[in-house]
């Protein structure tokens, strides 16, 4: 097995879903609860939500019974790249890796919700690939 796939068998989406709790900086959630639905694919599968709400937000592996507000398809190994901060979110939705549904108040303010690795700021020293 190659090194690339083997480091795609480790691409959880249950670490990106529960290391973005809280979901995002406080100051930024809207004050009503936003439900967000991760449905991953790819390297890996899972649905998650994300319970968006003060004062804490909150990841949930199973549905929550509250209606979602924001339905998140996501190839798992480019949130993996965003949340180091290796790509955008922007640039994923672009090229068809995340797709946003929801009302257009949402969808356009996810990316200040989603909280990145407390690794995305690191400088890599070497370059892979």
């Amino acid at each position: 097995m190659g090194q690339s796939r083997h480091r795609h068998r480790r691409c959880r989406p249950d670490v990106v879903s529960v290391g973005n709790t809280p979901a995002s900086e406080h100051e930024l959630l809207p004050e009503e609860r936003v439900v967000v639905q991760l449905d991953f694919h790819g390297a890996s599968t899972g649905t998650y939500w994300l319970v968006l709400e003060h004062p804490e937000p909150s990841a949930c592996m199973w549905d929550p019974r509250f209606e979602v507000d924001l339905f998140v398809s996501v190839d798992t190994i480019a949130i993996h790249r965003v949340w180091m901060g290796m790509t955008s979110i922007a640039e994923c939705v672009e090229n068809g890796q995340i797709e946003l549904n929801g009302l257009t108040a949402r969808v356009s303010a996810f990316p200040s919700w989603f909280k990145f690795s407390v690794f995305s700021d690191v400088k890599r020293m070497v370059h892979s690939g």
